[in-house]
Order: structure tokens, then C-alpha cells, then sequence
């Protein structure tokens, strides 16, 4: 565990991205309650369909203007009774400075890459973006500073289309993760991006009014006689 306390940057009614195992996908959920080293989250259809069982392996990470903190942890319990929810253990923190200069909003998005020198496209999913830039999973090994253009897949059937430089890369057990800088968008497609973005970002604010409104006043969280099953 390290020096950071788990209840002194998580706070309820918080929008935090989660990610189950180690998958690459993060999802947005909301914190229901904090209490010395564990997280109270809601139980979300897609950790539901990713299997998610007491002992998972479990990330939760929060983001602000100057840092980046990550919560790993394991699953100690899950009630499936309304409201549903699930309790982190966490047992590793870590700050990270943010070195974005635009909010970044983790999504998970198909786009296509294409280096500028061919012709052939490569699929990728997008994990976060902001105005600035995007980071991206994928099984082709592109090259640290490679330019490529990008297209980015959103939810409403509409893309964006970009051009990027390469500015990261992690190789994985089955791809290689990747942060990318635009350094060419036309003011239609980043108008494009700025209206998803604002999408996104009125919808995490629909959790927070339907948690204070609806699930708080039902939320209690496990007995303090129940024991969590790991």
C-alpha cells in the first residue's frame, strides 16, 4: 500500500474510470462510499459481462487537474440487491503527474491508423482522448515518433478524422498500449470531438444527480457483522 490514503482523494458521489482485470477497456462509474482502504462502486452490466467474481483484480482511477492517482485492488464483495454494488480492497496507490492540457475522458472507441509512408490501415480501440490527443491499444507494432492519420469511430456513427505522432508505447502480454499527440485537425472534427466530449461529460453528471437523487438515500453498504468472501 503506499503513502496515499484511499479516503483522502476518492469522495462519495465521485466519477471515477474503472477497469476490470487486465483488461484494456475503462469504464466510468461513480463512488458510493469510501471507508480506510476500500472503495464502495456501483456493480456495472459490464463488469457483469466480463465475469467479475469476489478476487478479481481491479483498478479505479481518478484524475485531476495536476495528478493522475490508480487504486489497484481486489473485489471483497458484491450484492446484487438494489442498489448493486461491489467493495475494492485496495491494496496498491500511486500519483502520477497529469501532463495533459486538455481533460481527457476515458472511452472505449474503434479508430483506424494509418502511417502516412502506406497505404494499409490498422485497427485500434481508443481508451481515452481529449483535444489534444489520444491513447489506443492495438496488435500493430508502430514506431515511437510515427506519423499516421486517424480515424476515430464515435458513438453516434460519426468520425473524426485526425492526423498524430506517436509519443508512447508499452508493449503488453497480448498488445501494445499507446499514447498519441495531434498535430493536425480541422476545426469541423474538432468541433466534432468537442461536441462528443461534452456528451460524455453530461452523462457522467447523470450519474452523480442519479446517486444523490435515487441510490443514495437506499445505499448502505454491507453490515458491519457481514464478513466479505474473497
Amino acid at each position: 500500500m503506499g503513502s496515499i490514503s484511499v479516503s483522502s482523494i476518492l469522495k462519495e458521489g465521485m466519477i471515477v474510470s474503472t477497469k476490470l482485470g487486465t483488461g484494456c477497456a475503462w469504464y466510468n462509474n461513480i463512488v458510493y462510499k469510501v471507508t480506510d482502504n476500500s472503495v464502495y462502486i456501483s456493480l456495472l452490466d459490464d463488469y457483469i459481462r466480463n465475469l467479475v467474481m469476489p478476487g478479481s483484480t481491479f483498478t479505479v482511477k481518478h484524475t485531476n487537474e495536476f495528478f493522475e492517482y490508480i487504486f489497484e485492488g481486489v473485489v471483497s464483495h458484491i450484492e446484487v440487491d438494489n442498489p448493486a454494488h461491489m467493495v475494492i480492497n485496495v491494496n496498491k496507490t500511486e500519483e502520477l503527474i497529469n501532463t495533459r492540457v486538455f481533460p481527457r475522458f476515458d472511452i472505449n472507441l474503434p479508430a483506424y491508423l494509418k502511417p502516412v509512408w502506406t497505404d494499409l490501415r490498422h485497427f485500434a480501440i481508443t481508451t481515452n482522448i481529449c483535444l489534444g490527443g489520444m491513447a489506443f491499444v492495438s496488435r500493430h507494432s508502430f514506431d515511437y515518433g510515427e506519423e499516421c492519420e486517424i480515424n476515430v469511430h464515435l458513438s453516434d456513427s460519426s468520425i473524426v478524422y485526425a492526423k498524430g505522432k506517436i509519443i508512447r508505447k508499452v508493449a503488453k502480454n497480448n498488445h501494445i498500449d499507446y499514447s498519441m499527440q495531434f498535430i493536425e485537425m480541422d476545426e469541423d472534427n474538432n468541433n466534432l470531438l468537442f461536441t462528443h466530449l461534452l456528451r460524455v461529460e453530461d452523462k457522467n453528471s447523470s450519474l452523480q444527480t442519479n446517486y444523490f437523487n435515487n441510490i443514495k438515500k437506499h445505499f448502505k453498504g454491507p453490515d458491519s457483522s457481514q464478513k466479505a468472501i474473497v
